[in-house]
């Protein structure tokens, strides 16, 4: 059996989870669910009394401040004509050196 909550959150709060939502390719909806599912999840901690307390998610964390901020000072994967003309070299070659 779900059951659905309707809960208010301040435009900030709001905001957060728009953010992680967004990094994760889902909805702000998804990410509650899952958040309160793991925090709140019987079959997790027993007994159902106490919040689960994970100790991945600060290590998540310290992981995701890096997500996206690789520069190798030349855009990579985007220059399509680029790629084109990569690829028929590689194709068109022997490897013979």
């Amino acid at each position: 059996m779900s059951q659905q909550l309707i809960i208010q959150l301040s435009d900030d709060a709001f905001a957060q989870l728009q953010l992680q939502a967004a990094s994760q390719s889902m909805s702000p909806a998804e990410i509650a669910t899952a958040d309160m599912e793991r925090l709140y999840s019987r079959s997790q901690h027993g007994d159902g009394n106490a919040p689960l307390r994970t100790t991945k998610q600060p290590a998540r964390g310290l992981l995701r401040k890096h997500f996206g901020t690789f520069d190798l000072g030349c855009p990579v994967g985007t220059d399509n004509e680029q790629i084109d003309a990569d690829l028929a070299r590689e194709y068109g070659s022997t490897h013979e050196e």
